[in-house]
Formats: structure tokens, C-alpha cells, sequence
């Protein structure tokens, strides 16, 4: 009887270390995965919807190219469950990706927002020119057909409404490194404290 019990009690034991042995190894291996989870942001100048890979420039010379997992994310500002179809060159997105043995793999594709406010000091609508100043800062945009134009109250406009010298956010890609209006927003009630640009 005694044998029984001492053998019951050492597989009690026996039950219980190779559980928190499965737990702690458990744990290491979340630890390990989010240790090598990575993130980078940069611009789109390749979109291989074959291979399905992204190509970015995050520096004049310095570019990375993502192969996307099979159950990749992808997100636009406006789309949250968007397809690799809506990536284009001049994008700005952030890939949150790992490195499998030298090959990046992408699980989440998200696009960032570039925008520019300040007043509008030229436009030209037969060149598609626009030309934006906040201070000391001036950023020249092409403005393609398809540029979407926004008035106030939210009103949908044309490229003849917009007016010079009235305050106006561009939001912008840079295909190329050319500097792009996608959206283009006139309005007189953005306070002065909010003129400025984003590009980070």
C-alpha cells in the first residue's frame, strides 16, 4: 500500500514539472515570436501581385522587398480590408514583418497618410501644377484627373473651385519622387495653429 502511494505521489510530481516545463517553453516561444516581429515604413515603388511582393525605398539607396504570408493584412487610410490590387507605386505604408532565414515575410501592410497644409499660392489647372507655402516651406504638387477635390462643409468640388490664396490640405503620394495629389481640401476653417505638414 505504501509502494502505491509513493508511486502515485511521484507521478502527481512527474505531471506537474512537465506541465510548467510545456508553459515556460510555451511562453518562450511568444517571447521569441514578438522578439523577432519587426516594423518599417517606407515608400511603395514596386508592387508584384504575381510573386505577391511589395518593394519599398526607405532611403535614396536603401530599399527592402516583403513576400506577403498567406494570411497578410492589408489596410488603406480609407480601406481597412483592402487587397494587394489597391497598393500602388508612391505609397506610404508601414509592414510589420519577420525574417524567415533572409526572406521577409509581411503580415501586416498598413498605408500611411502623407498630407500638406498651408495656402495655396499657385495653380495652374492647365499644367495640373499646384503649388502650397506654410512659412518657409513650399511643396509643388502634379495634380492627376482623378484628384479628388473637397470643399467646405464637405462639399465634392472641381478643380475650378479651388481658389488661390485660400487655406487647403493636399494629400499626397510621391510615385517616382514626384510629389502627387490624391485629395486636395479648400477650406477657410482650419485654425492657423494646424498649417503645417506631415510626411513622417
Amino acid at each position: 500500500m505504501k509502494i502505491i502511494i509513493i508511486l502515485l505521489r511521484a507521478a502527481g510530481i512527474l505531471w506537474v514539472t512537465t506541465l510548467v516545463s510545456i508553459c515556460a517553453a510555451s511562453t518562450h516561444a511568444d517571447g521569441k515570436a514578438a522578439a523577432n516581429e519587426k516594423t518599417c515604413s517606407g515608400i511603395i515603388i514596386a508592387v508584384d501581385a504575381k510573386e505577391k511582393a511589395v518593394k519599398l525605398q526607405r532611403f535614396v539607396f536603401f530599399c527592402k522587398t516583403f513576400v506577403l504570408a498567406d494570411n497578410c493584412t492589408l489596410a488603406l487610410c480609407n480601406k481597412c480590408d483592402a487587397s494587394l490590387d489597391d497598393f500602388r507605386p508612391g505609397q506610404k505604408v508601414n509592414v510589420s514583418y519577420s525574417d524567415a532565414s533572409g526572406v521577409l515575410v509581411a503580415d501586416r501592410i498598413a498605408q500611411e497618410e502623407l498630407s500638406f497644409t498651408g495656402r495655396i499660392q499657385a495653380l495652374d489647372r492647365h499644367a495640373h501644377t499646384l503649388i502650397v507655402r506654410h512659412w518657409g516651406a513650399t511643396k509643388s504638387f502634379t495634380i492627376p484627373d482623378d484628384c479628388d477635390v473637397i470643399l467646405d462643409a464637405n462639399a465634392n468640388g472641381r478643380l475650378d473651385d479651388v481658389q488661390v490664396g485660400k487655406r487647403a490640405t493636399v494629400i499626397f503620394e510621391v510615385p517616382g519622387n514626384h510629389l502627387t495629389a490624391r485629395q486636395i481640401e479648400q477650406t477657410n476653417l482650419i485654425p492657423a495653429k494646424w498649417d503645417g505638414f506631415r510626411i513622417d
